[in-house]
């Protein structure tokens, strides 16, 4: 198959000098799909100052009809409303000192990790009261949380400090009916970060998560690098819960010169056959084949999403239409993988206003409004954020 690229026209519109920016408008011309059968998108039009948001916002989700922002260094959550515009600041105040790190919405209640705190936070997604803080000397630094229908698993990352460096890392087990912690399996890998639902399981069928842990992370010469084996950790549930089937994918510290590694959070394809994670330290993604439980795209031939020698850090989400929106938080862009051939079909596209400053894209997620007005042809609505500028911003089809 030819490689073929969206022809991208960037226009930037003149900046009033006393109201919110004006919307970048990206004009993508009448181009084929790259892939066969595959998706092409519509006009698209940047908002990338939609809505101001506190400091340090590290994560977001788009859950309960909102889109979820976790903001660390106030130490609170903010949510928007795509449908109506609404945006409540600080909806939920979790306290000092407690660094959220990740965020998990269902139903009529969240869950936040803090990393800083070494607690997770319990609040009513409904009226953002924190209802309860479990804390536990077995969580260290907690990062990642998601739940099946039985269980809530929290990543702990044991951070150790500069000169020690990370340790073992370990996955708490709760139960989701009781809250209580039910024990601690040790990760396969150092740095497990994230946790994300395969299956949440349904009484007959057992549920099923994929732990990421991205490795050890240093300076290596002047390249910021993966120093230790990274690992995919695919786990089905059994009935004894601190014994789940494991199957275990790993990517080893790069060779000399390379910085092929660090695997982001597991994003599940529409299927569910495929998972994709973006890299923290080289513009690439890599995929496992969860039918054939095989790497598709591994550590020796990742998807290259673009060419760059100095340092990168990625996320992303996939949408329903199977387009993976990629933020490259060094270019303040975005780049669209289309999964049913695994091409670019779209990118840089710029969500930056100033040139020459770095805003910081560090999450992103897709709308449950987003939608394709008609066959193959795409209407995204995508939001995310910037942690350096500390903006929502917006990119949806004209």
């Amino acid at each position: 198959m030819h490689h073929r690229w969206i022809i991208l026209t960037v226009m930037l519109l003149m900046l009033s000098a006393c109201g919110p920016a004006t919307p970048l408008e990206i004009l993508v011309p009448d181009t084929p799909a790259v892939c066969q059968e595959g998706a092409s998108l519509t006009s698209l039009e940047v908002s990338p100052q939609l809505q101001p948001i506190a400091e340090q916002a590290n994560h977001m989700v788009s859950a309960n009809g909102w889109i979820w922002v976790l903001e660390s260094g106030s130490n609170t959550v903010s949510r928007y409303n795509p449908t109506s515009g609404v945006f409540e600041d600080a909806f939920v105040d979790l306290g000092n000192d407690r660094g959220p790190y990740d965020i998990f919405v269902d139903g009529d209640r969240g869950f936040v990790t803090n990393y800083l705190g070494n607690t997770v936070s319990i609040f009513d997604a409904n009226s953002g009261e924190v209802l309860d803080e479990i804390s536990d000397p077995r969580l260290k630094d907690p990062s990642g949380i998601a739940a099946t229908r039985e269980h809530l698993y929290v990543t702990n990352v044991e951070f150790l400090g500069v000169a020690r460096g990370w340790g073992q890392g370990s996955i708490l087990v709760i139960d989701r009916a009781t809250l209580e912690i039910t024990g601690v399996i040790s990760a396969h890998a150092r740095n497990p970060q994230y946790v994300t639902v395969l299956n949440a399981g349904d009484g007959e069928e057992p549920g099923k998560i994929a732990i990421v842990s991205t490795g050890a992370l240093g300076q290596v010469g002047e390249r910021y690098v993966q120093t230790s084996m990274a690992a995919i950790e695919v786990w089905t549930e059994t009935e004894d819960a601190l014994s789940p089937a494991k199957e275990i994918f790993e990517i080893p510290p790069p060779e000399e010169g390379s910085r092929v590694g660090a695997p982001g959070r597991a994003l599940v394809s529409p299927d569910g056959a495929s998972l994709y994670m973006t890299s923290a330290t080289a513009p690439v993604v890599f995929e496992i084949d969860l039918e054939q439980l095989a790497w598709a795209h591994g550590a020796d031939s990742p998807i290259v999403l673009y060419e760059e020698d100095s340092d990168t850090l990625h996320s992303g989400v996939l949408d329903q239409d199977g387009l993976l929106w990629i933020t490259s938080f060094n270019q303040d862009a975005v780049y669209v993988l289309d999964t049913r051939c695994n091409e670019v079909l779209a990118g840089p596209i710029p969500i930056g206003v100033v040139d020459d400053e770095l805003e910081g894209p560090i999450a992103i997620v897709s709308s449950a409004s987003s939608s394709s007005s008609q066959q193959n042809v795409v209407q995204p609505d995508v939001y995310f954020i910037t942690s350096l500028s500390k903006q929502l911003g917006r990119i949806e089809g004209m």
